[in-house]
């Protein structure tokens, strides 16, 4: 591991999810239904190596400008998750909030056939594949949101859940227009863990690691503030997952456990994510 360690300097890494912001964005866009006093778009945009992105804004009524939360769901998922959703419209109605969800590769309008989780998995490559193209259409959502009028891009704040905190680590670190983030029930990524999907040889696992870990990222989000939410009784991602990549994080950063397992988050913990974005948006 140390001789991979060697090979992968951080600049190198962070090379995989470069891209070209003066890229077309192509969007289109349409109203779609939304609760009373509430605005929906449906929009999609074309993301690096030629991806068309889905996703929904959801903003109040008015010019604006409103602070934007990005939020992602987790694998097997999509942008109109009970979870994302009905917090996206109470925080939009109470706070005055916009909030943007997107379709993860492979994910909602993007999958093709049966959404197998596993997959993901199952070579180190596809892995590395879903791990940068994610950060870069998250990037890719920030410049659209950039696009729209009613859009504070200076008030940008991301939740993620599960895969979207593995994956968006890289995302808030890498791109500043994020001033803060609340990661829930996502952890470090370990070559032990991903080697009980993978087909491939534990020194390519190995070195995929080295390059998507969030834990090589989390240094770089100080010092912006993030709040992490984990479960007691994850199973999926463990609570030393959880720890080890608090752990990474720098200061300013808080993280609460509940008695729970990965799908334990309840009215509590909402409450605590819109406490920390409302301090910190």
């Amino acid at each position: 591991m140390q001789e991979v360690k060697e090979r992968i300097s951080h600049q190198a890494r962070e090379q995989f999810f470069r891209y070209d912001r003066e890229l077309d964005l192509e969007v289109e866009e349409r109203p779609v239904d939304a609760p009373q006093g509430l605005k929906r778009t449906r929009f999609t945009f074309t993301s690096t190596h030629w991806q068309r992105v889905p996703g929904l804004l959801l903003t109040p009524q008015g010019t604006g400008p409103f602070p934007l939360v990005v939020m992602q769901h987790g694998a097997g998922s999509e942008k109109e998750a009970e979870y994302i959703a009905r917090p996206a419209e109470f925080w939009a109605q109470s706070e005055g909030w916009a909030v943007l969800a997107i379709d993860a590769p492979r994910h909602g309008e993007r999958q093709r056939g049966e959404v197998d989780r596993a997959r993901l998995f199952n070579h180190s490559y596809t892995w590395r594949d879903t791990a940068i193209q994610m950060a870069q259409d998250l990037m890719r959502s920030l410049d659209y949101a950039r696009t729209r009028a009613e859009i504070d891009s200076s008030r940008v704040a991301y939740v993620g859940f599960s895969m979207g905190t593995i994956l968006g680590v890289a995302f808030v670190a890498l791109d500043k227009r994020v001033g803060s983030a609340v990661f829930n029930i996502g952890g470090a990524v370990t070559a032990e863990r991903l080697g009980e999907f993978s087909e491939d040889h534990r020194e390519q696992i190995e070195e995929v690691v080295e390059i998507v870990d969030p834990v090589h990222f989390a240094p770089q989000i100080a010092p912006r503030p993030v709040l992490m939410i984990n479960g007691l009784q994850d199973d999926i991602v463990p609570p030393a997952s959880g720890q080890r990549l608090f752990d990474a994080m720098g200061e300013p950063k808080r993280i609460e456990w509940y008695e729970g397992d990965h799908y334990g988050i309840r009215g509590k913990e909402l409450k605590l994510m819109r406490e920390f974005l409302r301090e910190n948006l």
